[in-house]
């Protein structure tokens, strides 16, 4: 059985700042929201996050951080 795996699952989000989207393409690797990503058989996800200072969630990759609100 093969298992269908997304790379930088979350890399379809608006990165947060201004310079984030300059070199977005360095992380870039997916075009679908998750829900698309799952419909088209994907079933293992590469979910990169991390905490902040303040212990809140960020999703990010590398320097990265992504807008979970843009979605």
């Amino acid at each position: 059985m093969v298992i269908i795996g997304s790379h930088n699952s979350w890399t379809f989000l608006t990165p947060k700042k201004w310079w984030m989207k300059l070199i977005s393409f360095t992380a870039k690797c997916q075009d679908l929201n998750i829900s698309s990503q799952y419909n088209l058989g994907v079933r293992c996800f590469d979910l990169r996050i991390r905490f902040n200072n303040d212990y809140s969630l960020i999703v990010a990759h590398g320097i990265i951080e992504y807008d979970i609100t843009s979605e």
